[in-house]
């Protein structure tokens, strides 16, 4: 009967810890990203990536065209000056594809959320990705043919995006930082390796 105790608080424990974990990265994100963000999700049906190298990749093509569209050609340079990034990577309802979400923070006073909004939709044919524009609370009816899309909205409520975004995460933690990993996020220095 201890033994079944024991178990429990164990499990117990690992949950507390894990929401705990969760809080840190909530927390990370809510100061990261904040009302002056777009939000956007990726999601390619066409050929959908399975492995982290392919998703990466397809990041990399989206937002290499976005930030030339926003900052010109030496984009690479710079975008941190402007811009806080979140990427997330979620595995589809298969569980044998990837998606993305991703916060894209805007830092300084050069740009708008319009801004961002009226870049993604520029550079849809670049990414061969149609863009859809989502308002508070609107639902985005995508065709029956499903092309590979990414809805974007600007961010209405922060912790409901730092809520939606860390719902599946596994997060590990280590002595110096509130949190260690987060296998879900992916990070710029990966994208733009």
């Amino acid at each position: 009967m201890q033994i079944k105790n024991i178990r429990r608080y164990n499990h117990s424990s690992q949950n507390n810890i894990q929401a705990k974990n969760i809080a840190s990265v909530s927390d990370w994100l809510t100061t990261t990203i904040d009302s002056k963000s777009v939000f956007a999700s990726i999601r390619w049906y066409a050929n959908p990536p399975t492995t982290d190298n392919q998703l990466i990749s397809r990041l990399h093509n989206v937002f290499n065209k976005l930030f030339q569209e926003l900052l010109g050609s030496h984009w690479f340079k710079t975008y941190k000056n402007h811009f806080n990034l979140v990427v997330v990577k979620e595995l589809g309802k298969s569980h044998t594809n990837y998606h993305s979400h991703i916060a894209l923070g805007i830092k300084s006073d050069k740009f708008t959320i319009n801004d961002i909004v009226n870049a993604f939709i520029k550079v849809q044919d670049k990414v061969k990705a149609v863009v859809y524009v989502k308002t508070d609370a609107e639902k985005v009816n995508l065709p029956d043919t499903y092309p590979d899309n990414i809805v974007i909205s600007p961010v209405y409520y922060v912790g409901g995006i730092s809520e939606y975004i860390t719902k599946e995460f596994n997060i590990t933690q280590n002595e110096t930082m509130s949190f260690a990993s987060a296998e879900n996020l992916i990070f710029d220095y990966q994208i733009f390796n």
